[in-house]
């Protein structure tokens, strides 16, 4: 489990992404630009403020998939991600959901074979 007090402060995620794994389970939290939804910029225009057509938001996305490969060597039709506020909350929460995925799958997770390399040619 992701121990949230021990966990990297928002300033970590403004350089480079945080990588880690429980059992089979692999995760990627990192920051992300996001279009803004039509709610998002119908609120922003309201209240004065003019967003450009392709203007975007950042967020930190918590990104999970099956190993035993690791994020750059993955199948990405396998993974899927949640996106949060960019903010020391939505650390919490993002590690919360990453933890909470983990609980429900746990069983799935710890059958996840780990990738061995090939014996050497001979």
């Amino acid at each position: 489990m992701i121990d949230k007090d021990s966990f990297m402060p928002l300033n970590f995620f403004k350089k480079t992404d945080y990588f880690g794994s429980l059992s089979g389970l692999r995760y990627r939290i990192g920051k992300a630009a996001v279009p803004y939804t039509d709610e998002e910029r119908a609120a922003c225009k309201k209240e004065g403020k003019a967003l450009g057509e392709d203007e975007q938001k950042t967020v930190l996305r918590a990104t999970i998939w099956e190993g035993p490969f690791c994020y750059g060597k993955h199948d990405e039709k396998t993974e899927y991600h949640e996106d949060f506020p960019f903010t020391a909350e939505g650390i919490d929460l993002a590690a919360d959901w990453i933890n909470g995925e983990y609980e429900t799958g746990k069983e799935r997770w710890e059958q996840v074979p780990f990738w061995k390399p090939a014996p050497p040619l001979t």
